[in-house]
């Protein structure tokens, strides 16, 4: 890990926004009075990496980095590993109380001219990745690459535990588990393998060069027994189809003589002749009734078209019928009017009278009334309302005798009265009822006068009665002529059906007849003569008896060939069957032996295929397996060797000797050839060699402060120079080393020593950055980071030489 810039705001004495920058530092030194912030520098690249401050006692706290009177501390640091560039960023922030969070971190990788990559968006996902890319832990990176003021000897004097785990970190030994741990699984997984490979040679079975010869002589013995089949095929096909020939003519022969002695002339064939001849008179005779009876019917028919339709005589003699009833209404009507008008007049005359009497009743009344005209006038007062006389509102109506001449006067208009409303209602239906009868009258007239206009140019009523009957016989005459032709046309169709019959009986017996011969066809038979069925059997059957001897004949022939050509071809068979038999294939006919011999011959030659198949699978496999099993033993071997500690602590022993031999030149050369290192009797601690006391061992406990510090520096820097040979490729990468204090014991001339050497150590590529308050030193070294404090918090000057 090599700085490249740190920045930080809030943190420690440094308030304001604080940029260092380490381009091109090699050997540097942050210098300036105590208490100047130059160890927080220091306090603020382990921060950003770890998230924890070495020199507080509580690496968890995080509040006390953050600045009085600030609510924030932000440490950002740039810096490079094996060639990538990396930021690491952390976020401190007060809480509620003294507390503090620093959640707020994350870890980038720096591309040139693109975006950065996120490698870590958490305080303990930067911590994990930074221990990933660095190969340190937190006290591990503050034991060898960051020496904090106060644990600058932590590693000289730390306990062996502890040294030994920092050097296993360090040289990454923890591979060497991880070799073990691998080799012991290849052992496994190649016992695995050799086991498959077993299991796969016992499933192939026996596998030898005498099975394969074996398999091969059973290939040839039936090879050639299939040779000697195929010699032997066309022969046997040859046999074959003579037997084949043989019984086709046969057959042939046999059925010849069955279609022929077949033919006989059928019974009753002589009557179907005698049959077509009577259903045919039969047919002509009712053909002629049919015809006569439809003669008759179609002059009745005819006779019946003549007269006018029965249903116009119908609406012609009812319209006379309805004509004579109005004439008799008329009539009825016209001699009831009369009554009803004299009714009328003598209602009407009653009505004038009883109208004459209310008037003389309502005239004695307001006679009465002018009499008693004070009484007549208090009945129309009302209280409140004005006199129709005076004009006053009437407060009281006067008290009145009614006079008795007012309540008869009124009684007497009123009997009048109601005498008037009756007779006026007679007199109403009265004329009500004499206009009805005259509106009646007057429509039944127009009534009769339409049927009359209707009927002047139509039959009398007695004309269309004796149409009517006309009719009537007529239609009864055609009912009658109607059902004897439909008697006669049904008898001449079962006439007809019993023709079809006996037609079809001949044509039958005609067509059994032509099929008959057409069954002996390829014989050549005699032409039939067309005209008597039953001389044209006879003649057939003749033709046929007479051909039956030649027939058996050929049949006694064919089947002499098929038995020759049989016998001879069992004998091919016999023997072709006995030769399979000696090679231990069991047939016994043609068939067997052209399904069984191929078979046999194939199984032959897969046997003999799967045979030289599995000894090379075999061998193959048994090379495989000899070469697997010698891996897993190298596999076993290792991880065995591997599996306990002592690898790994032979390779720290030798780790830590190379380291001491490092750093016991480095002292001598720091010390003037006054000290050495070596390791105590246990090879777990370091004894100081006292060069200037007879070499006397003693513990590097008991070296004054000025020679611990030699003494650490110099295992510091040894560290550093020696760790990469000493180390796995993954080990951790020291390229960085910052020394936090401690110049200040040493004496002028010692002092020129460390300077030189740390000189030397920069000079090789490695960066040195020292925290110093000595000015001597100070000066010396290429670049420094004056570092002061003033009233706004710790600031930052970059001088060069």
């Amino acid at each position: 890990m090599r700085p490249r810039r740190l920045e930080l705001e809030g943190f420690t004495s440094f308030r304001g926004r604080t940029v260092v920058d380490f381009d091109g530092a090699d050997l540097f030194a942050f210098c300036g009075p105590t208490g100047a912030g130059k160890s927080s520098l220091i306090d603020a690249i382990v921060f950003a990496l770890y998230g924890a401050v070495p020199r507080y006692d509580d690496l968890r706290a995080v509040a006390p980095v953050v600045s009085q009177s600030r609510n924030e501390a932000v440490v950002s640091l740039e810096f490079s590993v094996g060639g990538d560039d990396y930021v690491a960023t952390r976020v401190v922030r007060r809480t509620k109380g003294k507390g503090a969070t620093t959640k707020e971190a994350r870890l980038e990788r720096v591309h040139s001219g693109g975006d950065p990559e996120v490698l870590a968006g958490t305080a303990d996902e930067v911590t994990k990745a930074v221990e990933g890319l660095l190969g340190l832990g937190f006290e591990h990176f503050t034991r060898c690459v960051v020496l904090p003021q106060g644990e600058f000897a932590q590693f000289l004097l730390d306990k062996p535990k502890d040294r030994q785990a920092l050097l296993m970190r360090l040289l990454d030994l923890g591979v060497y588990e991880q070799m073990g741990k691998r080799a012991r699984e290849r052992a496994a997984s190649l016992a695995t393998e050799v086991k498959v490979l077993d299991g796969k040679l016992e499933q192939i079975g026996a596998a030898s060069e005498e099975l394969v010869a074996g398999a091969a002589q059973r290939c040839r013995e039936t090879e050639a027994l299939e040779a000697r089949l195929r010699t032997a095929e066309p022969q046997l096909q040859a046999l074959q189809e003579s037997v084949r020939r043989g019984r086709d003519d046969a057959a042939t022969a046999s059925d010849a003589i069955a279609v022929l002695g077949a033919v006989q002339v059928p019974d009753g064939i002589g009557d179907i002749a005698e049959a077509v001849a009577v259903a045919r008179r039969a047919v002509a005779e009712a053909e002629a009734r049919e015809a006569a009876a439809a003669d008759t019917l179609r002059e009745a028919t005819a006779a019946v078209d003549e007269l006018p339709d029965a249903g116009v005589l119908g609406r012609v003699r009812a319209a006379h019928e309805r004509r004579a009833k109005l004439a008799a209404q008329i009539h009825d009507l016209g001699e009831s009017l009369t009554p009803l008008a004299a009714a009328e007049d003598d209602a009407t005359t009653a009505a004038k009278a009883a109208d004459e009497q209310v008037e003389v009743a309502r005239r004695h009344l307001r006679s009465v009334q002018d009499s008693h005209l004070a009484h007549t006038l208090a009945e129309t007062l009302a209280p409140g309302e004005p006199c129709p006389v005076c004009a006053q509102t009437v407060t009281t109506v006067p008290s009145l005798d009614t006079p008795a001449e007012v309540p008869a006067a009124q009684a007497a208009l009123q009997d009048a009265e109601a005498q008037a409303d009756a007779a006026r209602a007679t007199a109403s239906a009265a004329a009500r009822d004499h206009r009805d009868a005259a509106g009646q009258l007057q429509r039944l007239h127009e009534q009769e006068a339409e049927l009359a206009a209707e009927l002047a140019e139509a039959p009398t009523a007695d004309e269309c009665a004796q149409q009517q009957r006309r009719r009537t016989e007529l239609e009864e005459t055609v009912r009658s002529a109607t059902s004897t032709f439909d008697t006669a046309r049904a008898d001449h169709a079962k006439a007809r059906q019993a023709l079809d019959g006996a037609e079809k009986a001949d044509k039958d017996a005609r067509g059994r007849f032509l099929a008959g011969r057409d069954r002996v066809a390829a014989w050549t038979p005699p032409e039939p003569g067309q005209e008597d069925l039953r001389d044209d059997w006879a003649a057939l059957a003749r033709w046929a008896a007479d051909l039956v001897p030649a027939q058996r004949d050929a049949l006694a022939g064919a089947e002499a060939a098929v038995a020759k050509a049989e016998s001879t071809a069992a004998a091919v068979v016999t023997e072709l069957c006995a030769a399979a038999a000696e090679i231990g294939i069991e047939v016994d006919d043609v068939a067997g032996l052209t399904a069984g011999v191929p078979r046999a011959a194939e199984q032959a030659r897969i046997a003999h295929a799967t045979a030289e198949t599995n000894l090379a699978q075999a061998r193959s496999l048994r090379t495989e397996m000899a070469g697997l099993e010698a891996a897993r033993k190298v596999a076993d071997t290792l991880g065995r060797h591997l599996k306990t500690d002592g690898f790994q602590t032979w390779l720290q022993r030798e780790a830590q000797e190379q380291l001491v031999i490092g750093a016991s030149e480095i002292l001598e050369e720091l010390s003037g050839g006054a000290y050495s290192l070596a390791l105590d009797d246990k090879a777990s601690g370091f004894d100081v060699i006292d060069h200037r006391n007879a070499d006397q061992p003693r513990s590097a406990r008991t070296l004054s402060g000025g020679e611990t510090f030699l003494a650490s520096l110099a295992l510091a820097l040894a560290l550093g120079e020696h760790i990469a040979s000493m180390a796995t490729r993954g080990a951790a990468r020291l390229e960085s080393l910052f020394l936090d204090e401690g110049f200040g014991t040493l004496d002028a001339d010692t002092l020129d020593v460390v300077a030189a050497a740390i000189e030397e150590l920069g000079a090789g590529g490695r960066m040195v950055g020292l925290v110093t308050h000595v000015s001597d030193l100070a000066e010396r070294v290429p670049l420094r980071f004056e570092v002061s404090n003033g009233p706004n918090g710790s600031a930052v000057e970059r001088i060069e030489s």
